[in-house]
């Protein structure tokens, strides 16, 4: 278990422990497992050298790297792990709608010391949810350092952007998510053709081997990809319109289909259109599994 680090009220990030969101029931049961140094480096093991000229290609790979690494650090109630911490508010929207990423904050002092809590029983309560919080901060500065270590090694000294006097060309201070999006922004963009080819990824039909959920996921690949390129970013009612019009062509959904159609225009969100034809397919799924 992390050790708490001993900073005044006045030091302290962030508000104070009792004005941050409570925790449920669910998130209290939940243990949080610290993730060491070591074993960070086996979820993020390193990333392909960049080349020197960068190329286009080479970039995006290794956004492509960073993002499936920071997928397989864990974090509590987020299902795509860490990716919230290198990509934009916008961007994480794609992987978990409705759930915003939060960089966590060290939550100061513990708050058993001193002891001002009535019984033992509140006590233990408010020292739960701080070793929670703890942990939860602990795992991501450990993330965070990795990752840094990660980009540093992958990225050639004369594409960094600043100059350290004493170790030489360094990153700086600037965020892993900033650093990310310098270099998409800078040498990753897409051109016209391949712009073009990522969006005609949205009037390609099922595949015989997708699923409802495999094609959301490529849905929201194309989306992630175009997400880098300025002007050239999807809408969310583009995805749901071509989404509906693929699932129409499939007499299976008929009835999820005549449901969507009830619903008010404005509840047939591209979430919502994902939460109910994943929940048809299961529906589906489970019905052929009893027959």
């Amino acid at each position: 278990r992390p050790v708490a680090l001993s900073i005044s009220p006045a030091q302290r990030p962030g508000p104070p422990l009792t004005q941050q969101l409570p925790l449920t029931t669910h998130q209290r049961a939940t243990m949080i497992i610290a993730i060491t140094a070591p074993e960070m480096e086996r979820l993020i093991p390193g990333f392909d050298r960049l080349p020197s000229p960068l190329t286009s290609k080479a970039v995006r790979k290794l956004l492509t790297q960073a993002i499936n690494a920071s997928k397989a650090v864990p974090r509590h109630n987020h299902n795509s792990g860490h990716v919230g911490a290198i990509v934009t508010a916008e961007q994480y929207e794609i992987y978990s709608p409705g759930n915003p990423w939060i960089d966590p904050i060290h939550p100061g002092m513990s708050p058993t010391f001193p002891n001002n809590f009535p019984n033992e029983i509140e006590k233990a309560a408010a020292k739960s949810e701080y070793d929670w919080r703890l942990t939860e901060w602990s795992n991501h500065d450990v993330y965070k350092k990795r990752m840094r270590q990660c980009l540093d090694a992958a990225v050639p000294d004369e594409y960094k952007f600043t100059e350290d006097p004493i170790g030489g060309p360094s990153f700086g201070n600037i965020s892993n998510r900033d650093i990310i999006a310098r270099l998409i922004g800078t040498y990753g963009r897409l051109t016209p053709k391949e712009i073009e080819e990522n969006e005609k990824e949205l009037l390609t039909p099922l595949k015989p081997d997708e699923t409802v959920e495999t094609l959301i996921c490529r849905y929201k690949k194309v989306k992630m990809t175009a997400s880098w390129n300025g002007a050239h970013r999807i809408a969310n009612r583009r995805l749901t319109n071509s989404f509906i019009a693929h699932l129409e062509e499939l007499p299976k959904f008929n009835k999820a289909m005549g449901d969507w159609h009830d619903l008010p225009e404005a509840q047939q969100t591209w979430a919502k259109a994902q939460a109910h034809f994943k929940e048809a397919s299961q529906k589906l799924q489970s019905h052929a599994q009893q027959t």
